[in-house]
């Protein structure tokens, strides 16, 4: 069973990563624009991590229902706050440039998923270049 999950995991980041490869050459041709572009990326670290902070401060949904609702821990609904205003931004500023569909994909998959998404483009954008920055040649 932890092999085939493990296929099923690499599998579902390829696709993820395939769709990332194909929205930003889509919004490119179209809209001049990559949604997916490492400025943006790089952002979108900050509301990922209040999110991830959030979700261990309070493990599982009913921590997080109970911090919200019944305790109203004001660090907990700051962090939620930033990352929402940080995400909307965002989410306003692709819808701009591109089209609003791309613009929701793009922001709430940068959203969940920033860091894996920053190497990737860290990665792609290494080996279109062929050397680091700063390094040129």
């Amino acid at each position: 069973m932890g092999l085939i999950t493990l296929a099923a995991g690499f599998a579902l980041f390829l696709v993820i990563i395939a769709t990332v490869g194909l929205a930003d050459q889509y919004g490119l041709d179209r809209y001049g624009y990559a949604p997916f572009a490492l400025p943006n990326v790089t952002l979108m670290l900050l509301p990922n991590g209040l999110l991830l902070t959030v979700l261990s401060r309070h493990p599982g949904l009913p921590g997080l229902a109970d911090a919200l609702l019944r305790d109203r821990d004001p660090a907990t609904l700051g962090m939620l706050a930033g990352a929402t205003l940080v995400t909307l931004g965002m989410l306003g500023l692709l819808t701009r440039r591109t089209g609003p569909w791309l613009a929701l994909y793009a922001t709430g998959l940068m959203a969940a998923i920033a860091p894996v998404l920053l190497f990737s483009q860290l990665f792609r954008w290494f080996a279109r270049t062929g050397d680091p920055p700063g390094q040129g040649g």
